[in-house]
């Protein structure tokens, strides 16, 4: 069964977890969530200084916690979260889906965010990950069997994350 996620995030950081949930903010800044210290917890930070796209980030985040997902404060100068997808996850997105930065709904891919997809997988290969091409409005499903918290998976993403150059996408369950 091939489970599809939802992307809420204009880059990869890097992953470590097999289904993986992003948060895109709108405009021209890329200002989305990453892991804190790894607690969690409501933000300590100042947020007179904030735009209204980090406003609503930390809005978003509050309420994964609020719905009960144990989510890390986030990094507001960082290119993404990462967050297991559960039906419990998708069920507190689906809750918070108002505050979730563009509504919780991937940006289009370009021409050029589907090229650079393409090199992603191919670099994946490269590192001994089977990925299959990416579908075409550029989402990728998991391999069978992977194991995206071994370090050869993790690895792999390392290394070709920068071949994404900003490219938004999407991650499922196994193909």
């Amino acid at each position: 069964m091939r489970r599809t996620v939802r992307n809420l995030s204009m880059a990869i950081p890097a992953l470590a977890l097999a289904l993986t949930v992003f948060t895109a903010c709108g405009g021209d800044d890329e200002e989305t969530a990453a892991g804190g210290d790894g607690v969690a917890g409501s933000s300590s930070e100042d947020t007179s200084d904030l735009t209204p796209q980090q406003q609503q980030e930390l809005d978003y985040y509050e309420c994964l916690r609020e719905q009960g997902v144990d989510v890390e404060d986030p990094d507001l100068n960082d290119q993404g979260m990462q967050l297991q997808v559960t039906p419990e996850t998708e069920a507190a997105h689906e809750a918070c889906k108002d505050l979730a930065p563009m509504g919780g709904e991937p940006p289009e891919a370009s021409q050029e965010d589907l090229e650079n997809i393409q090199n992603f997988v191919e670099c994946l290969r490269a590192e001994g990950i089977d990925m299959a091409d990416p579908n075409p409005d550029g989402s990728l499903s998991m391999p069978e069997g992977a194991d995206p918290n071994s370090a050869e998976f993790q690895d792999a993403m390392a290394t070709c994350q920068s071949e994404l150059n900003g490219a938004p996408i999407r991650m499922g369950g196994p193909r």
